[in-house]
């Protein structure tokens, strides 16, 4: 489908609903959205008639998911630190194990 938007080969998406474009509101279905927008196309939903991104209040809701989009990335770099700064505090080995190299080998 956003190979066929970035052809120009549709306008407009017309969704039964958002939980059909996109598994959660934070991932795909906001990117998506966001993406379409890029290409020229307006998302629309029969059960949500509030979401048309090709109405007057395209600038909001394209700022709401621009800003849900940005929140989300955010939350997902702090769990990652977090994360990183708990295994480290366990002692867990981060990132590959070290090797030994042969350089006159590996040169060869």
């Amino acid at each position: 489908m956003i190979e066929a938007a970035h052809r120009g080969a549709f306008e407009v998406l017309l969704v039964w609903s958002l939980d059909r474009l996109g598994r959660s509101m934070t991932g795909n279905l906001v990117e998506a959205v966001l993406e379409l927008d890029r290409y020229g196309v307006a998302v629309m939903s029969v059960r949500e008639p509030w979401l048309d991104t090709g109405g007057p209040v395209r600038p909001l809701l394209i700022a709401i998911f621009g800003w849900v989009a940005e929140q989300e990335r955010a939350q997902i770099a702090e769990r990652t630190k977090a994360g990183l700064a708990r295994a480290r505090k366990k002692g867990v080995q981060l990132g590959r194990p070290k090797r030994r190299v042969d350089k006159r080998r590996a040169s060869r």
